[in-house]
């Protein structure tokens, strides 16, 4: 987060591979929106309880339904 925060302070972070979301967490403590996507259904699941269905994706980068330049 500390390399992030050189260049943003605030916005959006997509971390792709989340897992449950451990990542994710640190960024939202650091006052960023999370979202991921995660192949596994098992840690999809968790990060979801976490962080909201809309916000982590189930299955890989390419099936992604987040809309285009969402996340910039």
């Amino acid at each position: 987060m500390h390399l992030i925060k050189q260049y943003r302070s605030t916005g959006k972070v997509l971390d792709i591979g989340c897992a449950t979301g451990y990542f994710l967490e640190v960024a939202e403590e650091e006052g960023f929106e999370p979202f991921g996507v995660e192949y596994s259904a098992y840690a999809a699941e968790i990060a979801q309880n976490k962080f909201g269905v809309n916000n982590i994706f189930n299955g890989t980068l390419e099936q992604c339904n987040f809309p285009e330049r969402y996340l910039m």
